[in-house]
C-alpha cells in the first residue's frame, strides 16, 4: 500500500507544475484568451466588449512576491479568469480601460466623427454601387 502511494504522491504535484505550464493568457486591444492544455489545448476567448466587470485577489503570498488572480465576469458567457499571473491589478486596468475605451478597439461605441467622409460621399458611393450592380445584373 505504500509503495503505490508514493508515486501517487509525487504524481500529483508533478501534474499540477505541468497543468500550470499548460496555461497561456493572451490580452489584444480585442480579445482575451486562455490557451488550456498539456496533451491537447483548449482556447477559450471573451470580446472586451463583452465584458462587464473585473476583480482582482492576491493572497498573502502573492502580495509578497507580486502575483494572483484576475477574474472578468463576461455578458452571456462564463467567468474567465487569469490566475497565478504577475501584477494582477495592472493586467485588470489594462483590460478594464481597453473595455471602455470609445475609439473602436473595445467595448465602446465609435463615434460618427471617427467614420471618414461625409454624408453627400457616402451617397455617391451608395449610387455607384448600384450603378455597378444593376449593370452586373443586365
Amino acid at each position: 500500500m505504500f509503495l503505490l502511494a508514493v508515486p501517487l504522491g509525487a504524481a500529483i504535484p508533478v501534474w499540477q507544475y505541468f497543468a500550470l505550464r499548460g496555461v497561456q493568457y493572451v490580452v489584444t486591444d480585442a480579445a482575451l484568451y486562455v490557451k488550456r492544455g498539456v496533451l491537447t489545448r483548449s482556447v477559450t476567448q471573451a470580446n472586451l466588449e463583452t465584458v462587464q466587470n473585473s476583480s482582482f485577489e492576491q493572497d498573502i503570498t502573492g502580495s509578497i512576491f507580486g502575483y494572483g488572480s484576475v477574474t472578468f465576469e463576461i455578458a452571456g458567457g462564463e467567468d474567465l479568469s487569469l490566475r497565478a499571473i504577475e501584477d494582477p491589478r495592472a493586467i485588470r486596468a489594462l483590460v478594464d480601460q481597453a473595455a471602455m475605451n470609445d475609439d473602436g478597439l473595445g467595448g465602446g461605441d465609435r463615434r460618427a466623427s471617427d467614420i471618414p467622409g461625409d454624408l453627400t460621399q457616402w451617397q455617391h458611393v451608395r449610387d455607384e454601387l448600384r450603378a455597378i450592380r444593376s449593370s452586373l445584373e443586365r
